[in-house]
């Protein structure tokens, strides 16, 4: 764990208290870790020096305090992540575990433990250039995607900042895998689901913000830089 930090509690994605094998679990991933993804918000961790430790992650909260970021609690993070996860046909990463640490300062910390997606998300291809998988289809990609992001809508769901760094390419399976719903919710009213799409900012120029609920054109903001990249 990282010097000076307590583990004030620890909850399931269904808001459960979690007990001591939980704590020791984030522990050993916290435990001299390796960052193998940041974003404006999160840095992700992963430590492979214990067996199955390659197998999960941990999120690190990393922008709490930023005024553009208006982050809800890892709790309600981990419990839409958890209800969208469990939509037949939606992939994204398994929720396990929410930990809210306490540090010496008096100021917390907010880690998510979660099931490791192997791959890259289509951001990273694009900006450093990374192979696309052999076989890889770009428009059964997009094609699964939209199907998986009309899923959650049926159901009410929005991820409300899926753009090119909260989808992954899953190596495997050449599947897209949806990620990181700190801004996510379910919508009650119709307002909410009209309202304009979150964007701070990390898409490419060119994109504006659209409706939540605009399918079409969430989707057609990983589809079109992709279908370019695949055919450079």
């Amino acid at each position: 764990m990282e010097r000076g930090a307590q583990f004030e509690r620890i909850i399931s994605p269904e808001g459960k208290e979690l007990g001591n094998v939980t704590e020791e679990f984030f522990d050993k991933i916290l435990t001299s870790p390796e960052v193998i993804g940041s974003g404006q918000t999160a840095e992700i961790l992963v430590n492979n020096d214990y067996p199955d430790g390659e197998n999960f992650c941990v999120k690190k909260i990393t922008n709490l305090d930023s005024p553009f970021f208006p982050r809800k609690s890892i709790d309600h993070e981990l419990g839409v992540q958890r209800q969208i996860h469990q939509i037949p046909g939606v992939r994204v990463p398994e929720p396990i575990a929410g930990a809210v640490v306490r540090y010496d300062d008096g100021s917390r910390g907010q880690f998510a433990l979660m099931e490791r997606i192997f791959g890259h998300s289509v951001a990273d291809i694009l900006d450093q250039r990374l192979d696309l998988p052999p076989g890889f289809d770009v428009e059964k990609f997009v094609a699964d995607l939209r199907g998986m992001v009309d899923k959650m809508h049926k159901r009410d769901y929005y991820h409300r900042d899926l753009h090119e760094g909260n989808v992954m390419v899953e190596w495997d399976t050449f599947s897209p895998v949806i990620i990181d719903f700190g801004l996510s919710k379910k919508a009650v009213t119709q307002e909410e689901r009209e309202h304009p799409y979150i964007d701070f900012g990390f898409s490419r120029p060119g994109h504006v913000p659209v409706a939540t609920n605009d399918l079409t054109n969430i989707t057609r903001r990983i589809q079109n830089p992709l279908r370019r990249y695949a055919l450079s």
